[in-house]
């Protein structure tokens, strides 16, 4: 039985930082037939699946990945990358023609810009047989899989939902897009959503400098739900039940390397230490120290 399954992308990524990527007012400044040097180069696996299941794995869990991944130069690299750090590669899913890839341009104080390539994932790969193993699991997490219809979706998590397991979605902005309405069937079968503050504003159409996150925002979104956890980066986390707002400020970093995979390694520590015991305010702690250790390196994971 898996500890915990997370259902939604694996990219390769590809991370440039150098002086020679200038920038200006808060953006990368790059002339169009420039040629740029970067000093420092890495590359990584990323996406939400890939790094929800790596971290859990680094948490003490049993992890696999529900995610497609083409059959091209990358998938040695992926399925390596994933062995090593004792994550199971059980529902991978290999296609000829799909390509996930990303090229990161980092600046000196951690910020990124990312310029990501994927084809459209149109549909969760998983054989029936597998469904059973899946809903097994102690945490089903599945993230943007913006790509693949709601209905889909739906039924992928009505098929592994159970008494037992629990069940926890994040949105990105194309899905956030469709409101509350268009999303509450997905909503209806967790218990947790975590979003980012600006994932939020999304949702509940709203500019995000009118949104106070020390408010109550529960009632908004869904009151079905264990619990509804807003990130706002360096301004901390927080949770809202139906009664009650848990505010966790950001655990101090002395230098920010790189934010890649922060938000993927704060969900994951949440939902390891949320499963023990439901203790909320607990699990925001161990999120936002152990998102904290994300920022010292390059890499998602």
């Amino acid at each position: 039985m898996y500890g915990l399954i997370a259902v939604g992308d694996i990219t390769m990524d590809l991370y440039f930082r150098g002086d020679s990527l200038t920038q200006e007012n808060g953006r990368f400044s790059l002339a169009i037939g420039g040629k740029y040097y970067s000093e420092i180069f890495y590359s990584g696996i990323g996406g939400s699946a890939a790094n929800v299941s790596i971290h859990a794995a680094q948490l003490g869990f049993d992890t696999a990945p529900v995610a497609t991944v083409g059959e091209n130069s990358f998938k040695n690299i992926i399925v390596q990358s994933l062995v090593k750090k004792t994550v199971s590669t059980e529902f991978l899913h290999f296609e000829h023609e799909h390509m996930s890839i990303a090229a990161i341009l980092l600046a000196h104080n951690g910020e990124k810009t990312s310029i990501k390539y994927t084809d459209p994932k149109e549909h969760i790969f998983v054989p029936e047989h597998a469904l059973e193993r899946i809903k097994k699991s102690r945490i089903i997490f599945m993230g943007n899989l913006s790509d693949v219809s709601i209905a889909e979706r739906e039924t992928f998590l009505r098929s592994v939902h159970s008494q037992d397991n629990l069940v926890a979605l994040n949105f990105g902005a194309k899905d956030c897009e469709k409101g509350l309405s268009g999303l509450k069937k997905l909503i209806d079968n967790a218990r947790i959503l975590i979003l980012n503050k600006y994932e939020l504003c999304a949702l509940i159409h709203k500019k995000p400098e009118t949104v106070d996150l020390s408010k109550n925002h529960f009632s908004l979104v869904h009151t079905g739900l264990d619990a509804l956890v807003i990130t706002d980066g360096k301004n901390g986390s927080y949770a809202y039940t139906a009664n009650q707002v848990y505010e966790q400020p950001a655990s101090p970093v002395e230098k920010v390397v790189d934010a890649t995979g922060a938000g993927d390694a704060f969900t994951a520590a949440f939902l390891v230490r949320y499963a023990q015991d439901g203790q909320i305010e607990e699990a925001l702690s161990a999120a936002s120290q152990y998102a904290a250790k994300q920022l010292l390196d390059i890499g998602a994971n």
